[in-house]
């Protein structure tokens, strides 16, 4: 695998590029893993030039015919880059934007543009984020309707994102759901779960951002332990990144008494081991474009209780679902699944209700 230099020649790109692959804001989460998985294949069948977040982890492979050149993660360094993809891209050549938004500058090749984040999509609320994200999110909000037409085709992952885009963006989009190796993926799980004996009951792999829900996750922990039900599960949320988030989740599981552990970031041989030690995927996400995690776990075999939410159901058929507003119903979901039933007040007669007050 090639390394560029951070310089680019001014001279035009020559016809033997045939692929450019702009992804200077990916470094973490399903983005980075859809791209790492991108990238191996691309080596198969073609060479190209790859624009990547200087916190890019490249995967240990080596890569032939893949040329890295990498961005800072800065406004300064990003407009810089998008200058110099003009130049980069010649005719003839197809473009993948990978990072949300399109090129700032009209290309001479054909821009692919894969549109993932629902935040610079829709009018979804800001409140949980710090206000410097609060910012980013909505400059990234201006650039993608500002500069929307330097995209010849929109790539998104699911009907319900393309119903987004027309809605939002007024933008026709094409469907292609993918994953790195979804050869064991089924939407139903078909066959009964592996009689597997799991370190964790559920595992929920996500970072740390406010639509993830993990804070409504750790309530519904809190519900069933009111009720004697100590289900364990496993989180993979970053203590450095959301320390906030952290620090309350480590706070409510030793005042309660709650089953949780933290496997930090990870990467996709942890990811993968940390579904084998797990009997189900526990998936409470409010706001996605995939959910690759919901692939990755059917891959794994597990079973999956998610959020009754269209991005959902575009991906699989969970065992069981939930209203993800409500921790209540994220509680009542994991019992069902666990097989305990919720002991509720029974139904009277309007009689039974008088001879009860009355002799209360």
């Amino acid at each position: 695998m090639t390394i560029l230099a951070d310089a680019i020649p001014t001279g035009r790109s020559t016809a033997t590029r045939t692929l450019v692959i702009h992804a200077p804001n990916v470094h973490q989460g399903g983005g980075l893993a859809l791209l790492q998985g991108i990238l191996e294949a691309a080596t198969r069948f073609i060479d190209c030039e790859v624009v990547v977040d200087s916190r890019f982890r490249a995967p240990a492979a080596d890569m032939p015919g893949i040329n890295l050149r990498r961005v800072a993660p800065r406004w300064f360094s990003r407009l810089n880059a998008e200058w110099r993809l003009r130049y980069l891209v010649g005719p003839g050549q197809i473009v993948l934007c990978f990072g949300n938004l399109p090129p700032l500058f009209r290309l001479r090749g054909s821009v692919f543009l894969l549109l993932q984040n629902r935040y610079l999509t829709s009018s979804v609320t800001l409140t949980g984020f710090s206000p410097l994200k609060k910012l980013q999110i909505m400059a990234e909000r201006l650039w993608l309707r500002w500069r929307i037409s330097n995209a010849d085709t929109i790539v998104v992952q699911s009907p319900s994102m393309q119903r987004e885009i027309q809605s939002s963006l007024g933008r026709e989009s094409i469907v292609i759901p993918f994953a790195e190796q979804p050869t064991q993926f089924m939407r139903k799980q078909v066959l009964p779960a592996s009689k597997r004996s799991p370190r964790w009951d559920f595992v929920y792999v996500a970072s740390g951002e406010p639509h993830k829900n993990h804070i409504r996750l750790v309530l519904a922990w809190k519900i069933l332990a009111a009720q004697n039900l100590t289900p364990s599960l496993c989180l993979t949320v970053s203590r450095e990144t959301f320390p906030d988030l952290v620090a309350w989740i480590d706070e409510q599981k030793y005042r309660h008494d709650l089953h949780i552990d933290n496997a930090a970031p990870c990467s996709r041989e942890e990811v993968t081991l940390l579904y084998r030690q797990a009997r189900a995927l526990i998936f409470p996400s409010l706001l996605e474009s995939l959910g690759l995690p919901l692939i990755e776990a059917r891959c794994a075999g597990l079973s999956i209780v998610a959020s009754e939410l269209d991005y959902v159901r575009d991906v699989v058929d969970p065992e069981e679902t939930f209203n993800a507003e409500s921790e209540v119903s994220m509680a009542r979901a994991v019992m069902r699944f666990l097989g305990s039933e919720e002991v509720l007040p029974e139904i009277v007669s309007s009689r039974a209700f008088l001879e009860r007050l009355l002799v209360s």
